[in-house]
């Protein structure tokens, strides 16, 4: 779950604008509050939800307006690898490793942002096919990683 402060007017930016009326089915909680004068809404949001359903629609939507096959999860994944190079692409320039085409550090950084919210977005929508759920794979790979601490530590 992830909180989120509203006044009112604020547009998240995603993959995709989404307004805080757009929250129908994932709001967990909502409370108002005013903070000098200002009215305040505190909502909990299953976000990482909300985000796989709007890959899944946009997706959906490659084969209409694109010309593409339609999307399924191993396209996703060769699409991944295509979206790993395009951010070592990136990382090189940032890093002076590789031609930058005047582009300065924020520019790169800014189309960073958008490499990793592509890679993410692929994640969402190869965890949707293939029916995973990702908090509780997330769960289960931070309980590993402990297990593993405890069994490998040094000190």
């Amino acid at each position: 779950m992830k909180k989120l402060n509203l006044n009112f007017g604020v547009v998240l930016k995603m993959r995709m604008k989404v307004k805080p009326n757009d929250f129908n089915g994932y709001v967990r909680s909502f409370s108002l509050s005013t903070v000098e004068g200002t009215i305040m809404g505190e909502v909990k949001i299953d976000s990482l939800k909300l985000m796989e359903e709007q890959i899944v629609q946009q997706l959906q939507k490659y084969h209409q307006h694109l010309g593409t096959k339609p999307w399924d999860y191993r396209i996703a994944a060769k699409d991944m690898s295509y979206q790993i190079g395009s951010l070592m692409k990136l990382m090189m320039q940032l890093e002076g490793e590789r031609y930058r085409h005047a582009k300065t550090d924020a520019q790169i950084k800014e189309e960073i942002a958008d490499e990793l919210a592509d890679m993410l977005s692929l994640i969402l929508f190869i965890s949707h096919e293939l029916n995973i759920d990702l908090k509780e794979a997330w769960n289960n790979m931070l309980q590993s990683d402990e297990n593993k601490f405890k069994k490998r530590s040094v000190s």
